[in-house]
């Protein structure tokens, strides 16, 4: 993982697939899925799918094909290791905070007083809310900036990457 950027893509996303089939057939128990149906652990479960997943992935086939096509070595590895790291912390803080969320907010709904009442009113559960979604916001933003990375990797890529060897064997 440490001499082929590739490998960081595949890898990490290989271990986000495993994590979310772990996580699907967790929800498929009554019991819990109970417990967190409409909160924001759902989302959570999907966003590691995502972003976590499909993305990595798919940010590994476009490095792979893209200087392929284009016949030029990628731009910058140390660009594409940022983006790497970029994605991956923002992903990881954007589903962490969906599924802590999640929980939390099915233990406030689900809390009740000795009567039978409720613990927790609907807007106190909103309040304990801000900091998970001020956390998403934070992760959503450094995912971001790990796409734009991406992007300008690519572009330059396209515009100034050198010519690979195998282009050059090609074209003799």
């Amino acid at each position: 993982m440490r001499e082929n950027y590739l490998v960081k893509f595949l890898i990490l996303g290989i271990t986000f697939y495993g994590l979310q089939t772990l996580q699907g057939p967790m929800q498929a128990i009554r019991s819990f899925s109970a417990f967190i149906h409409y909160t924001d652990w759902v989302p959570g479960h999907i966003h590691m799918g995502t972003l976590g997943w499909v993305s990595l992935i798919g940010f590994a086939a476009i490095y792979y094909l893209l200087p392929r096509i284009y016949g030029r070595e990628v731009f910058s590895i140390p660009l594409a290791n940022l983006h790497f790291w970029l994605v991956l912390v923002g992903q990881l803080i954007y589903s962490v905070s969906l599924w802590i969320a999640g929980v939390q907010q099915a233990g406030m709904w689900h809390s009740m007083e000795a009567d039978g009442s409720l613990t927790y009113s609907f807007m106190e559960t909103m309040v304990a809310m801000y900091p998970y979604w001020w956390a998403r916001a934070i992760g959503g933003v450094i995912y971001l900036a790990g796409l734009l990375v991406f992007i300008y990797n690519l572009v330059l890529t396209v515009r100034k990457g050198q010519p690979s060897a195998d282009a050059a064997v090609g074209n003799a």
